[in-house]
């Protein structure tokens, strides 16, 4: 194997571990404000026990509520009665009845039960009677719906509650869950927290099993999962019932269908006549990649023409900002191209430590000076030092390097003194597109309000004008004359790239072409083609490749070409950034227990 494929494959190595370490439902009760911090919940025992004739549950909440100094009148629980279900057209239901309420210590116990929002909520004691201290409560209810019956995920029959609810506003401790089962599990868990994602310690199999923690804080909750053998549990099927939602409120008729017509041309129409706003402006007159003696000079939208070969890159034009410039897009291979032409032009040099293992030193003998955004990615990766390895770049400021360098490309090719786009092309669509978004907002608003009169269809115009808008939102950004121009040298130089042999390489005396070239070939994605041409020229002893900006053990046993592997690193680098960033979901009750989440009951509760 060539050193010059060797260094492109051992190149690709260390970039991609270098990647990866830089990238490596009840209703929540707001804080209430009115609520004591020195109330807390010092015991809470629970007891459940499912009926296997008719697949209710008898629960025993044994609870010590401790109001210390500060009196109130009593705890208040908050139990849910519908939850969504895997159809969403269904409430699942979780039919709640109260049976009774007792005190050891003598507290009041008067109950107040209304629906409210989905949930069931139990208030207990008397207004205008308080107690301090530790006062015992005990209620007792029914629920039918906790049982899931041969889940098509476990295929079990599934006891899976949030035996603790999330949306408790006061901590408790000393948490102890029973539940008395008419038949031997085969599974068990348990999952605790604000969202249940935490695991905790579930009890064997067995008849009658034993969950406990030492302690949850506000707005903490514990789940119990048990699964059966499928048909353990008789008549245990949820009930559901009808789930009105957009999809399902209005009726079709001529008057909703004509005026949605209407309205939806003219909306539709306008978002179109927004968009021809967003089309490329270019030199009237002119020659692709020529530029007018006057800036004066008059423009005209851009049209495509054929392409003419450019056997260099368009002059002072960077690989980075040349592929922000063709796709309007900072693409992380955008980045991994700055790096590897900092690198080639003397900036830093790559070093490959082992196999695993990579260093990145800044050299400080380069001549040419640094744009702003290659500055600021250089000291974003290397602070105060000179050199830095695999292991550094694991830190979390490091990891801020790569969609930083993104954000700064973005204005490099928008600000003076390149100015090839007519504003921030990000910044363009994210503004269409949010306005997409909003404009669809406005028309489901509209259809809502519609709908009370029976003609819910018609703005259903604008609801479509709102998605088109978002749709189109990456249209929007604009080309000046001078990028045009520009991108018509890139272009051209493009087709070089790809489609040049190797003997038809024009090499500059002074310049290794094969590596000044290389990050321009990255953003193209036509590096495997580029290295395979020099490796043909070095073969065949018409060319030696300067690659003194990358030190490494030129070893085998990477079988992958340097291009497919580099867009892998890309899409694997993406990933991970997208995944650290991701916002977690919240579960519905369709979930199997036993991956966490998906608890049916919970609520919460507190004093008052």
């Amino acid at each position: 194997m060539s050193r010059l494929r060797t260094l492109s494959l051992a190149l690709w190595a260390a970039l991609l571990s270098i990647s990866w370490t830089v990238s490596a439902a009840v209703p929540a009760h707001a804080d209430d404000d009115e609520t004591p911090k020195s109330w807390r919940i010092t015991r809470y025992h629970v007891t459940a026990t499912p009926n296997k004739e008719n697949g209710s549950t008898e629960v025993i909440v044994d609870l010590d509520f401790d109001f210390s100094r500060d009196a109130g009148h009593g705890p208040f629980i908050v139990l849910p009665t519908r939850m969504r279900s895997p159809n969403p057209d269904q409430w699942r239901m979780l039919d709640t009845d109260i049976q009774d309420v007792t005190s050891s210590t003598g507290a009041n116990t008067e109950q107040m039960v209304k629906s409210e929002s989905g949930n069931l909520v139990l208030r207990i004691g008397r207004k205008g009677t308080k107690f301090t201290g530790v006062q015992n409560y005990k209620v007792t209810y029914t629920v039918h719906g906790i049982l899931y019956p041969d889940h098509p995920e476990s295929k079990m029959d599934e006891f899976n509650w949030n035996a603790v609810g999330n949306g408790w506003q006061v901590p408790m401790s000393n948490i102890k869950v029973t539940l008395n089962s008419p038949a031997l599990p085969r599974k068990t868990a348990c999952f605790y927290g604000s969202k249940f994602t935490n695991t905790c310690s579930a009890p064997a199999p067995a008849r009658s099993m034993v969950w406990t923690l030492d302690h949850l804080g506000k707005e903490q909750g514990l789940q119990v999962v048990a699964g059966f053998p499928a048909g353990t549990f008789e008549n245990a099927d949820f009930r559901t019932t009808k789930r009105y939602h957009m999809g399902n409120m209005f009726p079709v008729n001529a008057p909703s269908v004509g005026g949605a017509a209407l309205v939806g041309a003219a909306s539709i129409g306008g978002v179109l006549a927004m968009s021809r706003r967003g089309r490329d402006r270019a030199w009237a007159g002119l020659a692709p990649g020529m530029v007018p003696l006057s800036g004066d000079a008059p423009t005209t939208t851009r049209r495509k023409t054929t392409t003419a070969v450019a056997f260099r890159p368009p002059k002072g034009a960077r690989p980075g900002e040349i592929g922000t410039l063709i796709d309007e897009k900072a693409d992380l291979k955008d980045v991994t191209a700055t790096i590897v032409d900092l690198s080639v032009r003397g900036h830093l040099t790559m070093e490959q430590i082992d196999s695993k293992n990579q260093r990145l030193t800044l050299t400080g003998r380069a001549p040419d000076e640094l744009a702003p955004y290659e500055k600021n990615l250089v000291e974003e990766l290397f602070g105060s030092g000179t050199s830095i390895t695999t292991k550094d770049l694991k830190s979390k400021s490091r990891g801020k390097a790569l969609p930083k360098c993104q954000e700064e490309l973005y204005e490099r090719v928008s600000t003076p003194p390149l100015s090839w786009f007519r504003s921030n092309p990000n910044t363009t669509r994210t503004l269409a597109a949010v306005g997409g978004v909003m404009l669809t907002l406005l028309g489901i608003g509209l259809c809502i309000a519609f709908g009370f009169l029976g003609y819910g269809l018609i703005p259903l115009g604008v609801v479509a004008a709102g998605v088109l808008l978002a749709v189109l939102s990456g249209t929007f950004p604009a080309r000046t004359p001078a990028g045009s121009a520009v991108l018509a040298e890139a272009e051209g130089f493009r087709l070089y790239l790809t489609t040049a042999e190797a003997d038809q390489i024009r090499f500059e005396e002074g310049i290794d072409v094969f590596s000044r070239y290389l990050p321009y070939a990255i953003v193209f994605g036509v590096a495997e083609r580029w290295s395979k041409i020099f490796e043909k020229l070095a073969a065949e002893g018409r060319y030696t490749p300067d690659t003194s900006w990358y030190v490494g053990n030129y070893g085998y046993g990477m079988g992958y070409g340097f291009a497919s592997s580099f867009d892998s690193f890309t899409s694997s680098m993406e990933s991970a950034i997208q995944a650290s960033t991701a916002a977690a979901n919240s579960s519905s009750s369709g979930g199997s227990g036993f991956s966490g989440g998906g608890g049916a009951g919970g609520g919460g509760g507190g004093g008052w």
